[in-house]
């Protein structure tokens, strides 16, 4: 084993950062290796004048560090994976990641806009952003994701390390906020070495004058890899190949892989107006499912907007269905809700809602508003309520994740249905009960291939009428729903979606 490892990165905080990651990772499977590491700047660095996209050069943070690789002046350099082209070559390789930090975008929006009024005075919204990706996918979101609607929304150029970048946004009259990678910010203030005091002292009291909102990935996929460091060899180093063979996060590295492949079909590059996200939900005892999802102008400037499970534990579909073989059966019910009794949040309240209507007439603003999906979303924010992230659909498995950025572990109360389901790290609150009728009509439909189930209550009702259905198909999203199918019927008998609607364009006929 090699005694002595040489690492190097950019001179920044987050770079700084990665590439002790990477050694920490290093030494805890090689304790007796000695870490030695270099930093210094890019010319992406050294060019704060120009957008990114603009800049002539490729790889402006990434290709003036391979002939420290090549030469064997370092034996790894760590990078921001989405920071490295496209184009690859066959002198230096990608050969590890780590696991991979939360991928998604988040606005960074000065509080004090807010407290003017219902429109926030807010005609003109104007954003610190420099990507052609961000602008595209991000002015049809604040169109309708804000509690204020205004009239035109402008992306101003910034460039910077995220210190600069927050502090330009706080200073600054005429901007309103900021997009920038929720990444950064996640490590950043969960560094552990003192030298990261100061940047996580300013990053905490810069947050005490901004309301955050973290951007779905439904809606603005982000850059292939964002979230995900790379670390770059000489592609002759077989050694060190074997030593990030240890620490690598396997699945991340086939994701990003995957998510670069894809980006490559559509021209690639921080110019595109494009963003694809690959991402893995579920578990090992229910089952897998890997979304893509990618929005945006291809190379010919079409639109493109994909929302497809693409892997799956559970059955793949290969060929179309004849509508006439499809029953969607919440569609057959009547449905009433019985006792409903909203809840009038307060200003502490962290709060999950599940519908709109479950905020009752005249709530304060809650300090924290978390949704289970868009449409939730959408009507919570016509009636003038800031939101500050989404489960986007895909499941309420897990707290939101926002601990880092709220800098503790809000108290979260789940507004739901009396059948809602309960977690250990909420307290449920069942406003209302829904009632169905009509399950008999199910019998006229025993000749039907393919059931889709809105709501895994109804699910368990109708099997125990009729067991029958345990040898049909069965179709459902993937939060609660599919947790209810996988325990009551093989994976081979049901067919995940994330859209329903785009799903029944694409499979029935």
């Amino acid at each position: 084993m090699k005694s002595t490892i040489k690492i190097s990165a950019r001179k920044s905080d987050l770079a700084r950062l990665q590439a002790y990651m990477v050694g920490d990772a290093i030494k805890k499977h090689f304790k007796n290796t000695k870490i030695e590491y270099s930093f210094r700047e890019s010319l992406g660095d050294k060019n704060l004048e120009n957008p990114l996209w603009k800049m002539p050069e490729k790889g402006v943070f990434t290709q003036d560090f391979k002939d420290d690789l090549i030469q064997n002046r370092t034996d790894m350099v760590v990078h921001s994976w989405k920071d490295i082209p496209i184009e690859e070559n066959d002198i230096t390789a990608i050969a590890g990641t780590l696991a991979r930090a939360d991928e998604r975008d988040v606005l960074l929006f000065k509080n004090k806009f807010l407290k003017k009024g219902a429109n926030a005075g807010i005609d003109a919204l104007k954003i610190f952003s420099s990507s052609p990706r961000r602008e595209f996918n991000l002015k049809p979101f604040f169109a309708w994701s804000l509690p204020f609607k205004p009239a035109t929304i402008d992306f101003i150029p910034v460039r910077g390390n995220i210190q600069t970048r927050v502090l330009k946004t706080l200073e600054s009259d005429q901007v309103h906020g900021i997009i920038v990678a929720k990444a950064a910010l996640d490590r950043l203030l969960t560094a552990k070495r003192k030298e990261f005091a100061p940047t996580q002292k300013f990053l905490r009291k810069a947050l005490k004058e901004l309301l955050v909102q973290v951007i779905p990935l439904s809606q603005s996929p982000t850059s292939a890899a964002q979230g995900s460091l790379a670390v770059e060899i000489n592609s002759g180093n077989a050694h060190i190949k074997k030593v990030l063979k240890k620490v690598s996060a396997d699945l991340d590295f086939k994701l990003v892989n995957q998510e670069r492949t894809r980006f490559k079909q559509w021209g690639g590059g921080c110019h595109q107006k494009m963003g694809v996200s690959y991402k893995v939900i579920g578990s090992k005892n229910i089952g897998l499912n890997t979304l893509k999802f990618e929005r945006g102008l291809d190379q010919n400037d079409n639109f493109i907007w994909n929302q497809d499970v693409i892997e799956s534990s559970f059955q793949v579909m290969n060929k179309t269905i004849p509508a006439s073989s499809l029953v969607e059966f919440h569609a057959l019910l009547e449905k009433q809700i019985l006792n409903l009794k909203p809840y009038k949040s307060k200003k502490n309240d962290a709060i999950i809602a599940t519908k709109s209507n479950l905020l009752a007439a005249g709530s304060t603003q809650p300090q924290y508003l978390w949704t289970s999906g868009m449409e939730t979303w959408k009507q919570l924010a016509e009636q003038g309520y800031w939101v500050v992230g989404s489960y986007d659909s895909l499941g309420e498995q897990q707290r939101p994740e926002i601990d880092v950025l709220a800098g503790n572990k809000p108290k979260w109360k789940k507004l739901t249905h009396s059948q809602g389901h309960s977690k250990k790290w909420s307290q449920t609150l069942k406003l209302y009960q829904v009632s169905y009728s009509g399950f008999e009509k199910l019998a006229e439909h025993k000749t039907k291939t393919h059931f889709y189930w809105s709501h895994g209550d109804l699910f368990l009702s109708s099997i125990k009428k009729f067991p029958w259905l345990k040898k049909k198909t069965h179709i459902c999203g993937l939060g609660s729903t599919l947790d209810v199918l996988a325990k009551h019927i093989p994976k081979k008998n049901i067919i995940t979606v994330y859209n329903y609607k785009e799903w029944k364009k694409k499979w029935i006929m």
